[in-house]
């Protein structure tokens, strides 16, 4: 399908020049019709229209301006280009004005436009707009009047071949003349004001965030050994500097720890075996009387005489004179190893002023023992459960110290103190069971204070020491004294306190950096040198470039040089 001989474009008020052109340039007609908006500014531009002729040249297109406004009548005819009234009006080029050359906007392709050679043929202004798209058409003579522009929703004239192009000559472009690239403008301007952000914002950071100051002042500082003995108490509110009594808190907790042993011990609860023996001895022996209750044996078996027998009545005279008795015995346990047959000799255990169980023989039976074994606890059992006892709480300690801690209270190790356990069974030795479990009960206690009322005490006892005139207590030595438990006290314990206090030059810290703030590094030595006790001060700037201390005294460390401290 050809392209048509012609095209109407509307053109945007806020359209710049080169988008104009880009319009024309994209269109595939031979004759082109723009419709100006009004207040068109851009092309109140003699440069602009100037611009705009030269690319309908350059394409070998007839251009023809649809607009009323009377500023750029003289513009368009300065250039020969047509204007239309609307667009079914007859283009014509409106006469030029017969002004001079204007000297506000000058470019270098002016000879060229007035150049006779590189002009278009005057064309006719009564010539329909069709002819002049014509490829065979030679210019018409000038006429006059309008000729009516055939528009798209008008019958749509037959297509014309192009014109030759010996018929057209172009006019030479102008090598000078660019149209500036507003997007690569653009990209620039924003690349521009990126680079300036940048530049901003690293400032910020190199010379407002990232300085800071390290500033290490070295004294002639000292130490001083402190003891001190005092007393805490759980009931006091406030500090007695004369009786040396801390108010005092107390964490303490019980934890419970069980072993447990399966029960070994056995019972007889069978019956008990009893039965009759005769006791015998010889009438040399004399009387004797055997009281009751004591043990005859026989087999390893232990049995009960019942009652007190006296050996009398004898039996024969002579060397086999036999004294005798008889008495019940009962067996000293249940059990059927008890029974024991008729003729069953037994020993006599004992011997007192009444009769000597050496100097006695017996002989009886004994019967009735039954077996019936039960398993029972016995000691052995107790003792292995409690030797299963783990009482190791590495945890209680610090959990202690953390309840104190929370309640700003500063723990003092030494009052640690692991109490007796409490120990109880769940069965006794001898009763009736499969097992048996030991349970010790410990208490675990600490003691805290405030670290304030301790380095009073401390302080205290540092300033007798020292000539207050001349030097400040540096610190107490608190966090590294030595706490010795010297025993309970009312509602509480008594301490001892070892520490090596350090004492030096008066120097107020928050004061020196205030004064160090801004300042170099020969400004800040010069602060400290009117001190005699100062003996060095190092100074570390970073990063690298700063030269100053920050202004922020958050930024700023100052630190005094303090010795080293010894246990003692």
């Amino acid at each position: 399908m050809s392209a048509p001989s012609k095209d109407t474009i509307y053109i945007d008020i806020d359209d710049e020049i080169t988008a104009i052109i880009d319009k024309l340039r994209g269109s595939s007609a031979k004759v082109v019709a723009f419709v100006l908006p009004k207040r068109a500014t851009t092309l109140q531009s003699i440069v602009n229209m100037k611009l705009l002729k030269r690319a309908a040249d350059q394409e070998k297109k007839n251009l023809v301006l649809v607009t009323t406004e009377s500023g750029l009548m003289p513009l368009a005819g300065a250039v020969g280009l047509h204007v239309a009234a609307t667009p079914t009006s007859r283009p014509q080029i409106p006469a030029a004005p017969k002004v001079g050359p204007v000297d506000d906007e000058v470019v270098d392709e002016n000879a060229e436009l007035s150049s006779d050679s590189d002009q278009e043929p005057e064309l006719d202004a009564n010539a329909p707009v069709g002819d002049l798209a014509s490829p065979n058409a030679t210019p018409p003579p000038k006429a006059e009047g309008i000729e009516t522009l055939q528009l798209d929703n008008q019958e749509e004239a037959p297509e014309e071949e192009p014109l030759p192009a010996a018929a057209v000559k172009s006019p030479k472009p102008n090598k000078k003349l660019k149209v500036p690239d507003f997007d690569k403008f653009r990209l620039l301007s924003i690349l521009g004001v990126l680079l300036l952000i940048v530049l901003v914002v690293g400032w910020y950071v190199a010379f407002v965030v990232m300085p800071r100051a390290k500033i290490n002042i070295k004294t002639n500082a000292s130490n001083v050994n402190t003891n001190v003995s005092f007393a805490l108490n759980t009931t006091a509110t406030a500090l007695n500097e004369d009786s040396k009594t801390v108010p005092a808190k107390k964490a303490e907790q019980q934890k419970t720890f069980t072993g447990s042993a399966p029960a070994t011990g056995q019972k007889n609860n069978g019956t008990t075996a009893t039965g009759a023996i005769t006791l015998s001895s010889s009438c040399s022996n004399g009387v004797q009387i055997v009281p009751s209750g004591i043990g005859v044996s026989s087999g390893g078996q232990t049995y009960i005489i019942q009652q007190s027998v006296t050996l009398k009545d004898a039996t024969g005279m002579g060397k086999n004179c036999v004294l005798s008795g008889s008495a019940d015995i009962t067996a000293q346990a249940a059990g059927a190893k008890y029974n024991a047959s008729g003729g069953t000799k037994f020993t006599v255990s004992g011997k007192n002023d009444t009769y000597d169980g050496s100097t006695i023989t017996a002989s009886g039976s004994a019967s009735g023992g039954t077996d019936n074994i039960q398993t029972v606890v016995s000691q052995a059992d107790i003792d292995a459960a409690k030797a299963k006892i783990n009482t190791s709480a590495p945890d209680i300690q610090k959990a202690l110290s953390d309840q104190l801690k929370g309640q700003g209270m500063y723990v003092i190790d030494a009052t640690y103190t692991v109490g007796q356990p409490t120990i109880t069974t769940s069965n006794n030795a001898g009763d009736q069971a499969s097992s048996v479990t030991v349970t010790e009960a410990i208490t675990y206690t600490v003691y805290g204070a405030k670290e304030s009322d301790l380095k009073t005490l401390v302080g205290n006892a540092i300033k007798a020491q020292i000539d207050t005139t001349k030097q400040n207590i540096l610190t107490e030595g608190i966090t590294q004294g030595a706490f010795k438990l010297m025993g309970p006290a009312e509602n509480g314990l008594s301490l001892n306190l070892q520490t090596v206090a350090e004492v030096g030059p008066s120097l107020d810290v928050a004061d020196l950096t205030k004064q160090f703030a801004g300042k170099k590094a020969g400004d800040i030595k010069a602060v400290l040198a009117s001190n005699p006790d100062v003996t060095g001060v190092d100074i570390k700037l970073s990063p690298f470039w700063v030269s100053k201390a920050p202004k922020d005294l958050k930024k700023i460390t100052v630190t005094v040089a303090k010795p080293t401290k010894t246990a003692q």
